[in-house]
């Protein structure tokens, strides 16, 4: 088992906010800014794998996937289709 002694796993933090604070997200988004982070999936791939990495290099055991409110509800709103899903 990963983590330490006591057993407990060190996650990742939020891709979104630590984005945003990067401006990754203003240079990336077209859209809600909401979705910004995860529209750098797309748009900027090198640095969603960048955090990533600096996660890893900073301790961490579990890695999360970049895909917070990647839902079709958020996407119809941010002027998006179901095909932007696949895509991201």
């Amino acid at each position: 088992m990963m983590g330490g002694s006591d057993g407990v796993l060190l996650l990742d933090g939020g891709f979104g906010h630590e984005l945003k604070e990067r401006g990754v997200s203003k240079a990336t988004s077209t859209s809600s800014t909401f979705l910004a982070g995860a529209l750098a999936n797309q748009n900027d791939p090198s640095a969603v794998v960048g955090l990533h990495r600096e996660y890893i290099r900073a301790g961490c055991d579990v890695l999360t996937t970049n895909s917070f409110v990647l839902t079709p509800h958020h996407l119809a709103k941010a002027g998006l289709g179901r095909t932007h899903l696949q895509d991201l």
